[in-house]
């Protein structure tokens, strides 16, 4: 059963370990400038609950992958290399739990399809139904997120 959970902050609040860690909410104008400092805080906050939620997802599918990164990616989410490392951007953290698992589950079915063919979409969709609804969401933050940065 997947768990469906309505943001990062309540993810926190329901495990138990991770709650005692400081969750930082941040607002649309403070994701476009986070400080050294909450970076490296924030990474390792990402790494823990990616970590979970790839566990959680990769029940189903049963895939295997060499390491998990956290970066500051410049223009993406998450990618997925040829040698099966996944890496994702620590400012998934932020965002909303149906958004950071769907970016999840979409690196996830690279390991098998490194393309967007209607395969790759099949296996999304299998944990993931409304896929298209999220990323019609994740298009929205991000053009959001540019507007930020223009200012």
């Amino acid at each position: 059963m997947i768990c469906q959970l309505n943001s990062v902050e309540e993810y926190l609040t329901m495990y138990g370990e991770l709650v005692t860690m400081v969750y930082m909410n941040v607002n649309m104008d403070q994701l476009g400038v986070i400080t050294q400092t909450h970076y490296h805080g924030s990474k390792a906050r990402a790494k823990k609950i990616i970590q979970e939620r790839l566990k959680i997802y990769n029940k189903d599918y049963n895939f295997t992958f060499a390491r998990i990164s956290i970066k500051d990616l410049k223009s993406r989410w998450g990618s997925c290399s040829a040698r099966k490392n996944l890496n994702f951007h620590y400012k998934l953290l932020f965002l909303p739990i149906e958004l950071l698992d769907y970016i999840v589950v979409h690196e996830l079915c690279h390991l098998v399809e490194m393309n967007h063919s209607h395969r790759f979409w099949q296996l999304v969709r299998r944990t993931i139904p409304d896929y298209k609804k999220r990323i019609f969401h994740l298009r929205k933050i991000e053009r959001e997120m540019q507007g930020l940065k223009k200012r």
